[in-house]
Order: C-alpha cells, then sequence, then structure tokens
C-alpha cells in the first residue's frame, strides 16, 4: 500500500509498505517494510502532467493531427481531425490511414506510405494537383498535409498535420476568374 507521511518538520513523503503476520509458539508478530518512493511518486506525477500538457497542445492544435505506425493503422487522432473528417475519435484509431483519402488516392498513398519508412523526414505530402480528403458522409475536401516522424518504443510513427484548405482554394478560383475576366477585357 502506499500513502503519503508527514515529517514532524513538515515535509511529506510517499511510503510504500508491505506487512505479513507471523504466528508461531503463542507469539503473534507483524513483519514489514517501509520504503520511501516519493522520487518514483513525483516522477509519476510529473509524467502525468507532461502527458496532460501535450494532450492539451494536440486537442487545441488548429490542424488535424493524424498519427499512424508503420503499418499504416491510425493511432492517434485529435479533435481537429474528428471535426474535419466526421469520425469520432473511436471509429478512426486503428484503422488504415487511407479511410480518410479518396478511393482514386489510396493506392499510391499506400505505396509512398510504405516508402516514407525508408528515410523519413519532416516534409509536405505531395498527392499531385488533387490533394484531397474523405469525410466519412463521402464528401471530399482539398488538403494540404505536413507529414513528420518520430522513433517510438515500439517503432517509428509518421504524424500527419492536415490543413482544410477549401477557403483558400476558394479565394484563389475568385482571384483566377478575376484576373480571367480582366485579361479578357484588355487583350
Amino acid at each position: 500500500e502506499e500513502y503519503r507521511i508527514v515529517l514532524p518538520d513538515g515535509a511529506v513523503r510517499w511510503v510504500r509498505d508491505s506487512a505479513k503476520a507471523r504466528l508461531g509458539s503463542g507469539n503473534i508478530g507483524i513483519d514489514g517494510v517501509v520504503g520511501d518512493v516519493t522520487d518514483r511518486k513525483l516522477a509519476e506525477q510529473e509524467l502525468q502532467a507532461s502527458e496532460s500538457r501535450v494532450r492539451a497542445l494536440l486537442e487545441t492544435a488548429g490542424q488535424g493531427i493524424v498519427a499512424a505506425d508503420a503499418n499504416g493503422r491510425i493511432g492517434l487522432v485529435n479533435i481537429t481531425a474528428e471535426k474535419m473528417f466526421g469520425y469520432g475519435r473511436e471509429e478512426m484509431l486503428g484503422q488504415p490511414v487511407e479511410m480518410l483519402l479518396p478511393e482514386s488516392l489510396r493506392k499510391i498513398h499506400r505505396q509512398r506510405f510504405a516508402g516514407y519508412f525508408s528515410g523519413p523526414r519532416t516534409r509536405r505530402m505531395d498527392f499531385g494537383p488533387d490533394r484531397s480528403g474523405r469525410r466519412k458522409d463521402g464528401t471530399e475536401f482539398p488538403i494540404e498535409v505536413n507529414l513528420s516522424c518520430f522513433q517510438a518504443t515500439d517503432g517509428p510513427i509518421a504524424v500527419s498535420f492536415i490543413s482544410d484548405i477549401t477557403g483558400r482554394k476558394r479565394m484563389e478560383d475568385t482571384i483566377r476568374g478575376e484576373r480571367n475576366f480582366l485579361t479578357s477585357i484588355l487583350d
């Protein structure tokens, strides 16, 4: 059992104890050990706080974040990615990352994803002019994806930072239309 104790000087320590009753020749006794586990307990608390900070950073990111293992299975998703693609977290975890892509891009993505781990680096992912994501309802939307990779204890993890660029594409189309209009007038 672990519990906190307060020392006479007011310092708080964590201890772990174990005890065992000893019976013999009419005597009853207890054999036990008490060990100071304060350093371990403080390290655990700091780790939990650090994990909470990292989770908060992921969840407040303006980009969708999707991490996949070397087999292409999704292992981490933030809330922005959930909203962007229309899936709940539990629907994405453990699934192939290609579920988030249009059917037409899945084969090339699988090939490129497999090759990515032979020389992983931070880079922009490019599918050509048709960089699109696919929502749960089947609709496609333009995306921009930046890749990064890190080595976890159980293998490499690819992390995708995904932006829905629908608004930017609309603006580009508007500007292109205005340029075409002006060019036609001036010609």
